[in-house]
C-alpha cells in the first residue's frame, strides 16, 4: 500500500524559504491614478473566482508601473489567496497569468519544489482548507488574513502516490462539473428561444396549429385579489417574494405583530412588490394553501387564461419591455395592478395555453435535474478528497503507474 495515511504541515515550510508567502502591494505603493485601460493585469479577489483568475473585469497597470513593482509579479504554479472578505477564495497561476500583479486585497504563496500546485489546488477545494481560513481570520466588519495565518494552514502531506491520486480525482471531477454545465447552459439557451417563440405565436404546438390567437389586456383575464388575513393565518405563513426562489418564509423580526392588514395569497395566485417588480421580483404559490403577503404587496389571480401559461410569460421579453414602460424606464418605481394589466398579448385557447406550460415545465426540470446531477458529483468530489487527503483511502502503487 503506497499511502498510509497522512501527516500535515503548516503551509509556510511548504514555500520558498525567501518571501514564499507574501500580501500584495500596500495602498502607498498602488494608487488610483496608475490604474489603466490596457496594460499588466492586476489580480484582486473579486477576479478570483472557483479555483481561477478571471480577466474580464480585471484592473490593469502599465508595464512601468508593473516593473516599479516587480516583487509583486505572479509565477507560474503560484497561489493566490484572497486576504480580505470571502477569504476563502483561491486561484492557482497558470501559463497565461505568469507575469501578472498580485493585488492590494491578495496574498501570494510561491511553493518549493517538494508539493506541486495542482496537489494544493485539491487541498484547497477539498472544502476544509477553506472553512480553516475562514475561522482563523481576523476582524470585526470584514474577515482579514495575513502571511502568519496563511502560513499556518495545516496541509495533508501524502506520498507521490497519494497526491497524483488527489490531482487525479480533482481533474475527472472538474471535467464532469465543466461538462454539466456546458450542457445546462446549452439548454437554458434553447429553452429561452423555445419560450419565446411559443408565448410569441411563432411556433405552435401542432394539435392547436390551426386555431385563432386573440389579442387582450391582461386585465381581461386577470383580477386583483385584496382580501385581507382578519386573523385567519398566523405568523409562519407570512412570505417575502424572492426573485430566484419565488414565495419564501418571512424573517420573524420583519413581520408586524397585527397581521390583519396582510394580504391572503390563494394557491396558484400571484404576488409582487410593486417597487420591485420591474426586476423581476413576482412569484407564483405553489402552496396547496393559504399564505400571506405584506399588505403592501400586490396579490392578483388568473380569471381568464392558465397560471402556468403566465408563470412563462412573465419570464418573457414581451413581460420585459412591459415592464420598463409601465415604470418610464426607472430602476425604482412603484408598478400597481392596474399598470400591469394594462400588457396586451396573443393569448391562445386555454388548452393550447396548458399544452405549452406543459412543454416549458418539462423542459424545466430537466434542467434542474442536470443541475442536480451537478451538485452531487460535487458533493461525491468533496467526499471522496477527504477520504483521500486524510488517508481514509489507501492507494495501491499501481493505481497512479502510467500517470
Amino acid at each position: 500500500m503506497a499511502n498510509l495515511g497522512a501527516h500535515f504541515q503548516p503551509l509556510a515550510t511548504l514555500c520558498v524559504p525567501k518571501n514564499g508567502l507574501q500580501t500584495g502591494p500596500f495602498g502607498s505603493q498602488l494608487h488610483a491614478s496608475d490604474y489603466v485601460a490596457e496594460g499588466i493585469p492586476v489580480v484582486m479577489p473579486q477576479d478570483i473566482r472557483a479555483g481561477r483568475i478571471r480577466t474580464d473585469k480585471v484592473a490593469r497597470v502599465s508595464p512601468e508601473t508593473a516593473e516599479r513593482l516587480g516583487r509583486h509579479r505572479l509565477r507560474l504554479g503560484d497561489i493566490v489567496f484572497s486576504r480580505r472578505g470571502d477569504v476563502s477564495r483561491y486561484a492557482i497561476v497558470r501559463d497565461r497569468e505568469a507575469g501578472f500583479l498580485c493585488g492590494t486585497g491578495c496574498l501570494r504563496a510561491r511553493l518549493s519544489g517538494g508539493i506541486e500546485p495542482d496537489y494544493m489546488a485539491a487541498v484547497l477545494e477539498a472544502g476544509d482548507a477553506g472553512r480553516w481560513l475562514t475561522d482563523n481570520a481576523v476582524g470585526q466588519t470584514m474577515p482579514n488574513l495575513n502571511v502568519e495565518i496563511v502560513g499556518e494552514l495545516p496541509v495533508p502531506m501524502l506520498d507521490a502516490a497519494g497526491q497524483t491520486l488527489c490531482t487525479r480525482v480533482l481533474r475527472v471531477c472538474r471535467s464532469a462539473e465543466a461538462r454539466y454545465a456546458r450542457v445546462v447552459a446549452s439548454k437554458r439557451l434553447l429553452l429561452r428561444g423555445l419560450m419565446q417563440q411559443l408565448l410569441a405565436g411563432r411556433r405552435r404546438v401542432p394539435a392547436f396549429a390551426g386555431e385563432a390567437r386573440e389579442m387582450v389586456r391582461l386585465r381581461d383575464v386577470l383580477k386583483e385579489s385584496t382580501k385581507r388575513n382578519r386573523g385567519a393565518l398566523a405568523s409562519d405563513s407570512v412570505m417575502a417574494v424572492n426573485k430566484f426562489h419565488g414565495l419564501i418564509p418571512m424573517r420573524e423580526r420583519t413581520i408586524a405583530d397585527d397581521l390583519g392588514r396582510y394580504k391572503i395569497v390563494p394557491p396558484d395566485a400571484f404576488a409582487y412588490n410593486p417597487m420591485r417588480v420591474n426586476i423581476g421580483s413576482i412569484a407564483r404559490s405553489g402552496f396547496e394553501h393559504p399564505v400571506l403577503v405584506s399588505p403592501d404587496y400586490v396579490v392578483f389571480e388568473c380569471s381568464g387564461c392558465d397560471a402556468g401559461y403566465l408563470d412563462h410569460l412573465r419570464r418573457s421579453d414581451l413581460w420585459r419591455r412591459h415592464m420598463v414602460i409601465a415604470g418610464n424606464g426607472s430602476v425604482r418605481v412603484r408598478i400597481y395592478f392596474n399598470d400591469l394589466a394594462q400588457m396586451k398579448v396573443m393569448l391562445p385557447s386555454l388548452a393550447e395555453q396548458r399544452a405549452i406550460a406543459d412543454i416549458l415545465d418539462t423542459a424545466h426540470r430537466e434542467i434542474e435535474l442536470l443541475e442536480q446531477l451537478r451538485e452531487q458529483i460535487q458533493l461525491q468530489k468533496r467526499a471522496l478528497m477527504q477520504k483521500l487527503l486524510t488517508g481514509e483511502i489507501r492507494v495501491p502503487a499501481e493505481a497512479t503507474r502510467g500517470s
